[in-house]
């Protein structure tokens, strides 16, 4: 397997394509900066990890959104969402692990602002069917990371088969989002 890396001069901004085997440790003089690694595979998986932290980040994001719902009508997709990205996360997880990643289970920073954004909601309203276009847009979000994951190259198919099965149940979560939301916008026009 043979793999693309990109190479800065650091007295150039010219970029350098070098193609290495994906077996053998990288060697480099010192006139170019790049990232180093002895299994280039790695690197490949490391949109995959992305991908997995932006699954933790939304379903931490959507917990928060469960304990301050009360009892709207929301808990429930809240509660699916939570399942599934328990269910889509591990599933990485485990593969990341295959592939000599490891899987961060607390996510990034981002976990902050969506739990701040469901609090903020929460202060204009309780978190009803009137803020479903904002978790449209985070699923939207959501499946430009695994388009960049897929995009990426070099993955294994299983890795592949995975992300493609989870990419259609993001895209049925959306159609059913907008759906309920559809439903929402009717009933209070």
């Amino acid at each position: 397997m043979l793999t693309r890396a990109l190479l800065r001069r650091p007295y150039a901004s010219e970029l350098h394509d070098l193609v290495i085997d994906a077996h053998s440790p990288i060697v480099c003089s010192n006139r170019f900066q790049f990232l180093k690694t002895h299994n280039a595979g790695v690197i490949v998986m490391d949109n995959v990890a992305s991908l997995h932290t932006d699954l933790i980040d939304s379903r931490n994001g959507y917990t928060k959104a469960l304990e301050i719902a009360g009892d709207t009508g929301m808990t429930g997709l809240f509660g699916e969402m939570i399942a599934l990205r328990n269910d889509h996360s591990a599933t990485l997880a485990k593969l990341l692990e295959k592939g000599g990643k490891s899987a961060d289970a607390q996510g990034s920073f981002m976990t902050t602002v969506h739990k701040s954004v469901m609090s903020f909601q929460s202060l204009f309203g309780d978190l009803s069917e009137r803020i479903l276009p904002g978790l449209i847009d985070g699923e939207k979000r959501i499946l430009k990371s695994y388009d960049e994951a897929l995009a990426s190259g070099g993955l294994t198919g299983d890795v592949q088969v995975e992300l493609k099965k989870q990419i259609d149940v993001v895209h049925g979560v959306i159609a059913k989002m907008q759906d309920r939301y559809a439903s929402y916008e009717a009933a209070n026009a």
